[in-house]
């Protein structure tokens, strides 16, 4: 049976002034991505932290440790303004032979 490892992550979604919204994975190094609404938003957030991670277990790449709420919010660029909202998404790593590395960031 194939082990995983669940984690997750906080996204910050902000409203677009071109339209839809920008998100934000301040824990990988403001990794920002766009979605035509909230839900679109948070549906193409699940896909692309699935794809992210594993490219990084793939190229072997350490993960980020998962933030607190409070320290997350403490992440995030004044200049981008007030998020709309503050979700978290889950991803599940599959974890094999190779160890899943951390990094503090």
């Amino acid at each position: 049976m194939k082990k995983f490892l669940n984690l997750t992550y906080f996204l910050a979604i902000y409203a677009d002034p071109a339209g839809g919204c920008r998100m934000i994975f301040a824990d990988f190094k403001r990794v920002v991505n766009h979605g035509d609404s909230v839900e679109d938003a948070i549906s193409r957030s699940r896909i692309y932290l699935g794809a992210l991670a594993t490219d990084m277990v793939e190229h072997d790449a350490p993960f980020p440790v998962p933030s607190l709420i409070q320290d997350f919010r403490d992440k995030l660029i004044p200049e981008d303004g007030v998020p709309l909202c503050i979700v978290p998404i889950s991803v599940h790593i599959p974890v094999g032979k190779v160890g899943i590395r951390f990094v503090a960031s």
